[in-house]
């Protein structure tokens, strides 16, 4: 008969170096840490504000180093771990400033979906435990990264409304992993305005700062942010 095996003294690891969690840490007084203490201050999170079209937005971190780095880990090469160590720590302070607001994620095409086998923008902000309503739909593949500035542009073209119905009267938070140029959620704003939410704001795991170059040639297709 084969019996079921316990571990009494489970080994728990950081989901970013894979070494031991250390006892007297700070993220020890967490029932189920994440990330540790290093990985987590190469993070370097700041809490940036900006604005996109009027609209608040809030980006956790500047889109660099490690960050960086472990979006393109967790969302390229499908590490699906590393999905709630970029707001873990921060969840209780989100979940108070956002309580009374739906989360309406950026979406991205149904065969990167299956490719990964999970949708990474709904995986990344979870750990919020806030609704989701999954309204915005893409309906053609692109790759913004592969878009010069005037291009992102037309980025409304491949997005469209489903069940917008839903937005009425509702506080909603469009949430992304990366605010570039403001392009996909520039066209989110528009696309759901008509349906009447009774708030929108806008929340990013990532913002990427640009040169003085760069801003100049965004603001000649008017892609400033």
């Amino acid at each position: 008969m084969i019996q079921s095996l316990r571990y009494e003294n489970q080994t728990h690891i950081c989901k970013g170096c894979f070494n031991d969690f250390v006892d007297d840490s700070f993220h020890s007084l967490f029932e189920n840490e994440v990330i540790c203490d290093k990985c987590f201050k190469e993070y370097k999170p700041v809490f940036k504000e900006f604005r996109i079209n009027g609209i608040k937005c809030l980006a956790i971190y500047f889109y660099e180093d490690k960050v960086k780095e472990n979006i393109f880990i967790f969302k390229g090469c499908h590490d699906y771990e590393l999905k709630d160590t970029f707001l873990y720590y921060f969840k209780l302070e989100i979940r108070l400033r956002y309580f009374n607001y739906y989360l309406v994620p950026m979406p991205s095409s149904k065969l990167d979906d299956e490719k990964r086998g999970f949708n990474h923008v709904v995986e990344l902000f979870k750990v919020l435990n806030l609704p989701f309503l999954n309204v915005l739909k893409k309906t053609k593949k692109h790759k913004q990264s592969n878009l010069s500035f005037e291009e992102r542009k037309s980025v409304i073209n491949f997005l469209e409304v489903e069940n917008g119905e839903k937005i009425e009267g509702k506080n909603i938070l469009l949430v992304d992993d990366i605010c570039t140029t403001g392009s996909t959620l520039k066209a989110a704003i528009k696309l759901i305005s008509p349906y009447k939410p009774r708030k929108i704001q806008i929340l990013v795991i990532a913002k990427r700062e640009f040169t003085k170059e760069e801003l100049s040639k965004m603001k000649k297709v008017d892609e400033i942010i």
